[in-house]
């Protein structure tokens, strides 16, 4: 390379270095001052907001009212999600628990009709009553 290119090279990078450098200084200067100006401005809007409590509905009542309305809405969407379920259950012939609760019920009841018919009576054996001989 010849002086006057090198020289011409590292005026190049001298002038890069510097609008790189230039860059990330106005960069910098964007964010404070953003950051200031962010801050002064929700200050403002903090105290424009107090001045205009007095003339806002009680908002601890709407938020009850709306907790209270999405609770029904949740309860309706999960009886309508179990109905479906059930319905859907019984079409493929599966048994719910009330059915199942019926059915056992039933087997107890059995269970004792079958226990009793079975007892043999004292002094006889159950061989001895089935032989009539």
């Amino acid at each position: 390379m010849t002086k006057k290119t090198e020289a011409k090279s590292m005026f190049d990078r001298e002038q890069l270095v510097d609008a790189g450098h230039k860059a990330w200084l106005a960069g910098l200067g964007a964010y404070v001052t953003v950051s200031k100006e962010a801050g002064d401005l929700f200050d403002r809007l903090v105290e424009k907001g107090k001045k205009a409590t007095p003339d806002m509905p009680d908002l601890s009542g709407m938020m009850d009212d709306a907790t209270g309305r999405a609770k029904k809405l949740a309860n309706k969407v999960g009886e309508v999600v179990h109905d479906g379920t059930v319905a859907t259950l019984h079409r493929f012939g599966v048994p719910t628990s009330e059915d199942i609760q019926g059915l056992t019920r039933r087997v107890d009841r059995l269970t004792e009709k079958v226990d009793a018919l079975t007892q043999v009576p004292a002094g006889r054996t159950h061989h001895a009553s089935h032989s009539h001989a």
